[in-house]
């Protein structure tokens, strides 16, 4: 389908991709780069490749982002890069299949796939700038197949969420542990006894207690209820959920790495 064809009608908005999975992307790219030119003193073909080989990965990704754009019209919907362009119109859907993070609302909107009856299939992320505008354009071709669009619609309102206080998640929390904690230790000094008699486990169950400890613990720490957090990080748009994501991940390698690094230490005598 042609950029140009009148079947799709007025547009009605077009958006190009965020900046989300870029910063990532350089975040990851980053670290190979700098290495390379550590590298590059000592061996300068590994260096100078691992540092060229990251930099052209970025680019690479980053240009074919930046050249493609979404649009929604009146009539159908087209991705477009360069001369390329796919696209279908609302009329041509046979199937509609939605995914959400949370629930099924626009602003929870993550990957939709269109089915055309000839076979076609048109699948794209919410990974674009505007995200919100465009999950309420295509609410209504989601929530009803309709097949023309007059205008953005208003976003519906959320459903009311009963949020508890502070003090009694925490109380509520702390019963929990308060159980769960020592079912958690006698659980794993039992496998730590029938390991030291021959048994053998694969691990994971010596994680498992860990579970409702890590939950109710998130609780207590934070004061809120873990479907509240869940609930709030579904309503941060992309680029933070990648940021957070990233820093939590950098903080928690971290404190694992140096706690092992200071385990090591004591158990060597050289702390």
């Amino acid at each position: 389908m042609e950029p140009a064809d009148p079947a799709l009608g007025r547009e009605l908005s077009s958006h190009r991709h965020s900046y989300t999975e870029r910063v990532i992307l350089a975040l990851i790219c980053a670290p190979f780069a700098f290495a390379g030119l550590a590298l590059a003193p000592d061996s300068p073909g590994l260096g100078h490749g691992l540092f060229a080989g990251a930099v052209a990965v970025f680019v690479w990704f980053a240009w074919l982002q930046a050249r493609e754009t979404l649009a929604v019209h009146e009539h159908g919907i087209l991705i477009a890069a360069g001369r390329r362009a796919r696209g279908m119109l609302w009329r041509e859907v046979a199937k509609i299949s939605p995914r959400y993070s949370y629930v099924e609302q626009p602003d929870a909107l993550t990957k939709v796939t269109l089915r055309a009856h000839d076979g076609r299939r048109l699948a794209f992320g919410m990974n674009w700038a505007r995200r919100r505008e465009l999950s309420r354009l295509l609410w209504p071709v989601l929530q009803g197949g309709v097949t023309r669009l007059e205008a953005p619609v208003p976003k519906p309102p959320a459903p009311a969420r009963v949020t508890a206080g502070r003090a009694a998640v925490r109380r509520r929390a702390l019963l929990h542990l308060a159980w769960l904690g020592p079912a958690a230790l006698a659980w794993t000094a039992g496998l730590v006894w029938l390991g030291s008699r021959g048994w053998s486990f694969h691990g994971y169950e010596l994680a498992a207690p860990l579970v409702p400890v890590v939950y109710f613990g998130a609780e207590l720490a934070t004061g809120v209820r873990v479907r509240e957090l869940s609930a709030r990080w579904d309503e941060l748009e992309g680029w933070t959920r990648g940021l957070v994501g990233f820093g939590v991940v950098a903080v928690a390698s971290v404190v694992l790495l140096g706690s092992a690094f200071l385990v090591g230490l004591w158990l060597t005598g050289d702390l």
